[in-house]
């Protein structure tokens, strides 16, 4: 890994420490969200999504990280759109304003927030879960009062309707 931004491709350096705490201690059953999909300096809806490694390196389902490898049929096989667009503006609305965006966010039954600070989010998610740690532009924090509703699973991944 490489500080940003000397090498945008690469995981941002505390990556690989919040995966590993996770992997320790964390359910296989709980659901991470992120704000980083996207290879390159900026989060646009349409990137190059490669970035996978807090699934890889934590072995956890995340709402959302790289979707370049899927699938669903996407319209390019490197720059593309995340097919659920209502989903991916949630996310994202989400971590850039959680205090506004948490009452809909939190039907996802997301246990765990990764917030890599290298990429737009607020920097402050106190009002809906409690920082675990933080390595280096990564932190990790915990949901206070998860959803304990049903989550609804498509019966489609690949379906473009939001579940949420």
């Amino acid at each position: 890994a490489y500080s940003q931004p000397d090498h945008p491709y690469s995981i941002s350096i505390g990556t690989s420490a919040v995966a590993d705490y996770l992997k320790k201690n964390s359910s296989i059953y709980d659901l991470i969200a992120t704000n980083r999909h996207c290879a390159g300096l900026n989060e646009p809806q349409d990137c190059t999504a490669r970035q996978f490694a807090l699934t890889a390196l934590s072995e956890r389902r995340v709402f959302i990280e790289g979707w370049s490898y899927t699938t669903c049929p996407l319209k390019e096989a490197i720059t593309n759109r995340y097919w659920k667009e209502s989903d991916w503006k949630l996310n994202q609305d989400f971590f850039n304003d959680p205090k506004n965006n948490w009452e809909k966010f939190k039907k996802t039954g997301v246990d765990w927030l990764v917030v890599d600070e290298s990429r737009p989010s607020s920097k402050d998610f106190s009002s809906i879960a409690s920082l675990v740690m933080k390595s280096n532009v990564v932190s990790l924090w915990k949901i206070n009062d998860p959803y304990l509703g049903e989550v609804k699973k498509p019966k489609n991944p690949c379906d473009s309707q939001s579940n949420f």
